[in-house]
């Protein structure tokens, strides 16, 4: 005892033991020992306390039972009889629901034995809320069961109270081997991920290391494919295909600019004839359509003589040189200009329809861009899984220094809960 230290003038501290090296399996189970040897000592009276909570709660059942059968005196008020049988009902239900906790069976060990007190105190404190106001009322009433039921129950409420204090304790004494006993797991945790971090960053490798080759390979089928004597055709084909649609543009192009060179010229012609509204408006804003569904532009080239006769009787006058630019223009027209754009846009457009055919019947183009696709999606895992290894490299980086951290933190821990100095080997 600590007075008779002072008492004396003398002080003992245990001597501390020499240090000792060991792996953190040993040293896990040698914490696992200490914890299973003081669980032991412990269980005798912990198998105790929970024989004499059934006992004083077997006790109390009794009283509750004596309370709810117990016959009011012959001469009591009947509001108060009312009041009182109320609230000795209430209490009674109380006390049972309470004593349901209580009286259950479990298998003793320090965790289970917590929780059970934890369990039968919270029960007592939910039977507690009304049962002092609630004994004050029906005491008046059944006094001499009332009163013996209320020692018993705080005989009970002594009980776990004493035993309350006493696992506190007994805690105590537990509680530095636990927290020794977290940081080795979470010591094991840590190098547990070192080890699968490693076998991440060898599994990842391995696989981009694989998506190399195919990378490479993709490139190499890619490269003799644009080298072959069929791609070079196909690349023809593309460009002759491309040169059509710049020439099948440009005829469609000179059509436009033909009618709309005899604009002025189609539009009187309409003052003079209504009838040719609908069809010479269709020419107007449907050049191409209208030239390609007028058969070999005799509509057309009819109107065009017709306007040409008007213009040199003065039917239709355009005043100044423009009128004379619109008669070359008719005249034009007339002499076949438009016929012969229409022809070659027909001739045209027969030639890609060939070159199309061609190319719809080559492969080639989606087999280089299925490569090319299998080629993207390799690249976007490359570069996917080259991210996830950085992270795991950071990792490997930072673990051994955290572990060694954890190591350093968990001796000291050792050495000032069990006074033993206790070398950790990390392999």
């Amino acid at each position: 005892m600590k007075w008779l230290s002072k008492l004396f003038g003398s002080k003992t501290e245990e001597p501390a033991k020499e240090q000792v090296s060991m792996n953190i399996a040993e040293l896990s189970s040698l914490i696992d020992g200490k914890i299973r040897s003081k669980m032991e000592l412990f269980m005798p009276e912990l198998e105790s306390f929970y024989s004499q909570i059934q006992a004083v709660a077997d006790r109390l059942q009794e009283k509750v039972s004596a309370l709810g059968k117990a016959a009011p005196p012959e001469r009591v008020d009947f509001q108060l009889l009312k009041v009182a049988s109320s609230h000795r009902s209430e209490s009674i239900s109380r006390l049972n629901l309470m004593l349901k906790t209580v009286k259950r069976q479990i298998s003793v060990n320090f965790d289970s034995f917590i929780e059970f007190h934890n369990s039968c105190v919270s029960a007592l404190d939910s039977a507690d809320a009304k049962l002092v106001r609630n004994f004050a009322v029906f005491e008046e009433v059944f006094s001499q069961e009332s009163s013996s039921m209320m020692s018993e129950y705080k005989s009970f409420y002594r009980l776990l109270r004493d035993i309350g204090i006493d696992l506190k304790e007994k805690k105590l004494a537990i509680d530095p081997l636990s927290e020794i006993k977290h940081n080795i797991v979470t010591l094991e945790n840590m190098m547990k991920d070192l080890d699968e971090n490693d076998t991440m960053m060898r599994n990842l490798d391995s696989e981009l290391t694989t998506l190399r080759e195919l990378d490479d390979a993709l490139k190499n089928k890619i490269g003799t494919l644009i080298a072959g004597e069929e791609w070079g055709k196909f690349e023809t084909m593309f460009k002759d295909m491309e040169l059509l649609d710049a020439e099948i543009k440009e005829t469609e192009g000179r059509i436009g600019q033909t009618i709309l060179s005899v604009e002025r010229a189609l539009r009187n012609y309409i003052r003079l004839y209504p009838s040719s509204k609908k069809f010479i408006e269709f020419y107007l804003k449907e050049p191409l359509d209208a030239s390609l569904s007028d058969e070999n532009q005799a509509k057309i080239n009819a109107v065009i003589c017709s306007i040409e006769i008007a213009m040199l009787e003065g039917k239709i006058t355009i005043g100044g040189k423009r009128e004379e630019r619109i008669l070359d223009g008719v005249r034009a027209i007339k002499n076949g200009l438009l016929e012969s754009l229409v022809k070659r846009y027909r001739t045209l457009q027969n030639k890609k329809y060939e070159l199309m055919g061609g190319i719809e019947k080559s492969d080639i183009k989606n087999v280089k861009v299925s490569l090319e696709s299998e080629l993207n999606e390799i690249n976007v895992r490359m570069n996917d899984m080259g991210d996830k290894l950085q992270k795991f490299i950071k990792n490997k980086n930072a673990l051994p220094d955290e572990i060694n951290r954890t190591k350093i933190s968990l001796e000291k821990l050792i050495q000032d809960s069990l006074n033993q100095s206790i070398s950790i080997m990390i392999v």
